[in-house]
């Protein structure tokens, strides 16, 4: 996108992958040299990771602590979509009590 007058264009973006870090990075590994004997397609995978604590029930204080993992090459219209099961949980965290803290 470029603002009328603006000498500069700017960089507008939504999605992780069109981030300018991410971009970047997807330049280098293009431009690196491939490993010998390789032929595959080299590309570079966006991990996201989110954690939040899940209150298991109404009375009571159990409570676990899950965190999930997803894919930063997936738009996020995809991924919000639970029918799609784009969302991995790949660990539970232990609980840390309060009383030391």
């Amino acid at each position: 996108w470029q603002r009328g007058g603006s000498p500069a264009p700017i960089n507008v973006h939504g999605e992780l992958y069109t981030s300018q870090a991410f971009l970047q990075t997807h330049k280098d590994l293009q431009q690196s040299p491939p490993e010998p004997g390789c032929n595959l397609e080299r590309v570079v995978v966006a991990l996201m990771f989110w954690s939040d604590a899940t209150q298991l029930t109404t009375f009571g204080n159990a409570k676990l602590w899950p965190c999930y993992m997803f894919s930063g090459n997936e738009s996020k219209y995809r991924r919000c979509k639970p029918s799609c099961c784009l969302c991995s949980h790949i660990a539970y965290f232990n609980h840390i009590c309060t009383c030391i803290l």
